[in-house]
């Protein structure tokens, strides 16, 4: 009985996880995009695309997108799928 409650506890604990990375890291890439602006350059450690700043964040834009609608519910749709069968296993 109880395993079945940490099984969901920690589903939900997954899922949570994994839609709070592109948050914060939209967050995080917000903040380094105004330090930018104000400082105009990127840091040493950060690749950049293009030859604009505004090439480099439309490409870092796109690919945290691409994570945030396409990543996310992949890794949830298969997070749900396994919790799905491991419930039925039992």
């Amino acid at each position: 009985m109880y395993s079945h409650l940490r099984s969901k506890a920690s589903y939900g604990l997954a899922v949570g996880l994994i839609v709070a990375v592109p948050l914060t890291l939209e967050l995080l890439f917000g903040h380094l995009l105004d330090e930018v602006v104000a400082g105009g350059q990127f840091p040493w450690w950060l690749p950049e695309f293009g030859t604009t700043i505004g090439q480099t964040a439309s490409t870092y834009l796109l690919l945290l997108d691409a994570l945030t609608y396409l990543g996310v519910p992949a890794v949830v749709f298969a997070l749900g799928v396994h919790y799905a069968t491991m419930k039925q296993n039992t």
